[in-house]
């Protein structure tokens, strides 16, 4: 069995008519799972007390350490404030094309506060928040700053299986360590 889980992904997919009743049904559990209204992709949550998933996290490449680190920082910081992230902020669950995509507004200091003087924290708002010390009382929100990067150049992160592939191939490896670990040499023939 695979670290990973049982999965019947394989055979849902080529079976049409189990697809189109089970999609629905899969759609709905990672919306009620909650974990992309905290900023999390799905392969964030997997359980980590695992020798296959800790060699797989060693083989990330650094920038993708990083940005799994600051996923578990955001989600942690809307654990703590028992909030979600606003909506624009969540991860979306499927590629959306470029050519659809409408621009995000950018906030100013000026509107800032213009529409509610407790605005929900941005993204930004709540890393600066986790990286500044508190040198103000906690009953004040902070007021919400400007987003680090424009969403124009940059691409929205999208959850996709970053992980996964790097577990099975590790668990491949493992497979035939295995087998060669425990092969038998017939040394009786004579050439």
């Amino acid at each position: 069995m695979s670290v990973l889980g049982p999965s019947f992904a394989k055979q849902i997919k080529q079976s049409r008519g189990l697809y189109k009743v089970l999609k629905p049904i899969a759609d709905m559990y990672s919306n009620l799972a909650g974990y992309r209204s905290h900023g999390l992709k799905y392969d964030d949550i997997l359980i980590e007390e695992n020798a296959v998933v800790q060699k797989a996290l060693g083989r990330l490449t650094e920038r993708e350490s990083y940005d799994r680190a600051y996923r578990h920082r955001v989600a942690s910081m809307c654990a703590i404030a028992h909030a979600p992230l606003p909506k624009k902020d969540w991860i979306p669950k499927e590629a959306v094309s470029s050519a659809f995509r409408l621009p995000s507004r950018t906030h100013t200091p000026s509107d800032a506060l213009a529409d509610d003087p407790y605005p929900s924290p941005s993204l930004a708002s709540i890393f600066l928040l986790f990286t500044t010390s508190f040198d103000y009382p906690l009953a004040i929100r902070p007021r919400r700053t400007p987003p680090l990067h424009s969403t124009a150049t940059s691409p929205k992160p999208q959850d996709v299986r970053y992980l996964q592939p790097i577990v099975t191939e590790v668990e491949a490896e493992n497979t035939e360590r295995a087998f060669w670990d425990n092969v038998v040499v017939d040394k009786s023939k004579k050439h």
